[in-house]
């Protein structure tokens, strides 16, 4: 089970992942906001942090949380594997699977957020034992919790005019991430100013649309770096980089390694 979920509990201040577009294929993540407002951004979906409330995220999805301010940002955090998710929630019917959702939203009254906050503890500490009878607890725990989502699942979503921006240039992003990439034309096909667009998403999410957008592009290289057998080169242009110094320096500069010694740490130990 330790190989299967990774637990945090009451981590404090600035993530490395925090505000970086990134995914982890093949998981799942459990998170609770216990310190600081923000954003959290999953697929499309722009969800405002919630003190409390429990999120499940389907992190295959490329997502990422934008605290405020870094100082008295405080969370907990569960990544299992999909396996035990789809373990857990097997017993339920197709229809009404939570599963083929990309992000699940459950805001707590006090006692329960405080009962899950124990639980994340228990499984923290459970997670770093490796013996059989611990393996078993934790995948109670995290039946509980997942309980709890079901039974108190909501609608994160911010419905604001400046959540529709947000949502509107995430979502093109998404569709057009291999195009040259012009704010003007942005805001002409969503029929806003300029202005209005970068001020509105940066306001809501913590970054600039340009930074999304190289952010999206880098994820989009690094799945590519693992799956196919394209070269470095053809990889930076096909996301949509301009030229490939750009993208290397990039690249290096938020990954803290080469788009080469990225791809070959992946296939020497099959992990990044």
């Amino acid at each position: 089970m330790k190989d299967l979920v990774v637990a945090a509990y009451r981590n404090k201040g600035k993530f490395r992942l925090d505000g970086v577009l990134h995914t982890h294929p093949g998981d799942y993540e459990l998170l609770q906001i216990w310190g600081g407002n923000g954003r959290i951004v999953v697929g499309e979906h722009v969800l405002s942090m919630s003190q409390g409330g429990l999120y499940l995220i389907n992190a295959s999805n490329l997502h990422f949380a934008m605290p405020e301010f870094y100082e008295g940002y405080e969370r907990n955090a569960i990544r299992m594997h999909e396996e035990i998710v789809e373990r857990i929630f097997s017993v339920l019917p197709k229809t009404q699977n939570p599963l083929v959702n990309s992000v699940l939203y459950a805001p707590l009254s006090l006692e329960d957020a405080e009962k899950a906050d124990a639980v994340f503890r228990t499984v923290s500490d459970l997670s770093r034992s490796g013996s059989t009878e611990g393996d078993l607890l934790i995948l109670s725990h995290l039946s509980y919790l997942c309980s709890l989502l079901m039974k108190c699942e909501t609608r994160a979503e911010d419905t604001s005019a400046d959540s529709s921006v947000s949502e509107r240039v995430i979502s093109y992003v998404r569709e057009n991430y291999k195009d040259r990439f012009s704010l003007s034309k942005v805001a002409r096909e969503l029929a806003i100013s300029k202005y209005y667009l970068c001020h509105t998403f940066r306001a809501h999410t913590g970054i600039t649309v340009l930074e999304y957008v190289n952010s999206y592009r880098l994820a989009k290289a690094k799945a590519l770096l693992i799956s196919s057998e394209l070269s470095v080169t053809e990889i930076a242009f096909s996301v949509g980089f301009c030229t490939y110094s750009y993208f290397s320096a990039f690249f290096k500069r938020c990954e803290g390694r080469s788009p080469r010694e990225f791809r070959k740490a992946y296939k020497n130990k099959g992990e990044v």
